[in-house]
């Protein structure tokens, strides 16, 4: 150690030598100031949201000490905004960006920082404010399908073999189509599911076919991704493949005496309107190809014949699956003058392939058809 008379400072020096390494190494102590920083900035540098969305704003303080060495530490800002608040918003300390129509803005801090200096063996201080802002991007993706259940889901039907003569084509595939703000993006649409198969997955409008019935009401998902400026935001369709499974009953349209029977014959009737479901009851809202067949049990005490008739094939149900009003009838001698008979049966009904069977009950006074 050197201590000069009249200096205001000591510097302390060590010196060590190797001889026979041929190395000589001299370290001395300076007067070091404290850190400067932080000199913060938003990380990620960019921000992407979609309408009605939120995101967290993050960032880092960068340090730098008296050697010249340089890292990262907390920081926080005094205050916090965006640009354009139609645009997006931020919601209080916690950096939290809302989303508010679709659009770009930007969202900028202030904060504060420290920088130290010396001068003639002294540490002096600055403190200063600075600011720092990223781009946010409010994108939006909606979609729409034809068919649903309560308006915030989509639907399919399945079908079965091959239609008949006479029939409409059967139904098994809808569409979804997406429409992504700002215009001018990319759209991918994908699923996980083995219960439907996805075409046109790079349009803005795919095409899905049923593949199998769902075990349970919205069990597929359905993914639309929009990319815009390199900025993505995905939206989810809730799906349900439907196999045509059963009638529900929907409303009796009249019942009464037959007027319209052959001479010397006379009966009941009965108009039914029907839902066509699936197995979880879920309405199948479709124009669905169907046809029946009917099947007297024989021998009857009306004295009909063991076939009765049917809906040929050639229409279909109403565009929310229902069907009717469906009408039912008896016309026999024997309930002439009072007189009584009953036949009973099956009725076989054929939505889009696949066979529902409705049990019936006929007399001269009444007709039930599936309890109803």
């Amino acid at each position: 150690m050197v201590a000069t008379p009249g200096e205001a400072r000591i510097i302390g020096r060590a010196e060590v030598v190797s001889p026979s390494g041929h190395v000589a190494s001299s370290y001395s102590c300076t007067v070091c100031c404290p850190d400067s920083g932080p000199y913060s900035h938003f990380n990620p540098n960019a921000y992407v949201l979609y309408v009605n969305g939120i995101a967290f704003a993050n960032g880092n303080g960068d340090y730098h000490d008296c050697y010249g060495n340089h890292y990262s530490g907390a920081f926080s800002w005094s205050s916090m905004w965006t640009n354009n608040t139609s645009i997006a918003t931020v919601t209080g300390s916690n950096a939290q960006l809302n989303g508010i129509d679709v659009g770009t803005t930007s969202v900028a801090i202030q904060y504060q920082f420290s920088e130290w200096y010396l001068n003639s063996g002294t540490c002096y201080q600055y403190q200063g404010s600075a600011g720092d802002s990223a781009p946010v991007d409010v994108l939006s993706v909606t979609w729409t399908t034809p068919h649903s259940l309560n308006g915030q889901d989509g639907i399919v039907p399945m079908k079965n073999g091959t239609p008949p003569q006479g029939s409409p084509a059967f139904v098994d595939s809808t569409t979804i189509t997406a429409t992504g703000s700002p215009s001018g993006g990319t759209y991918s649409w994908s699923t996980s599911s083995n219960k439907v198969t996805l075409t046109n997955t790079t349009s803005a409008t795919v095409t899905v076919t049923a593949a199998a019935e769902s075990d349970s009401t919205r069990d597929v998902t359905i993914t639309v991704t929009y990319t815009q400026n390199s900025h993505t935001v995905s939206q989810s369709v809730p799906f349900t493949v439907q196999k045509p499974t059963s009638m529900a009953y929907i409303s009796t349209d009249g019942t009464g005496t037959r007027t319209d029977c052959a001479s010397g014959q006379t009966g009941s009737y009965k108009k039914i309107t029907w839902q066509l479901t699936d197995k979880n009851n879920n309405p199948i809202n479709y124009a669905i190809p169907t046809y029946d067949t009917i099947n007297n049990n024989t021998p009857n005490s009306c004295l009909l014949p063991a076939t009765g008739e049917g809906t040929a094939p050639g229409i279909s149900t109403g565009g929310d699956g229902k069907w009717g009003p469906h009408f039912y009838g008896v016309c026999s001698t024997a309930c002439i003058n009072g007189g009584s008979c009953s036949v009973t049966g099956t009725q076989k009904y054929f939505a889009n392939g696949f066979e529902i069977d409705l049990s019936f009950s006929m007399s001269c006074s009444s007709v039930t058809v599936a309890g109803h």
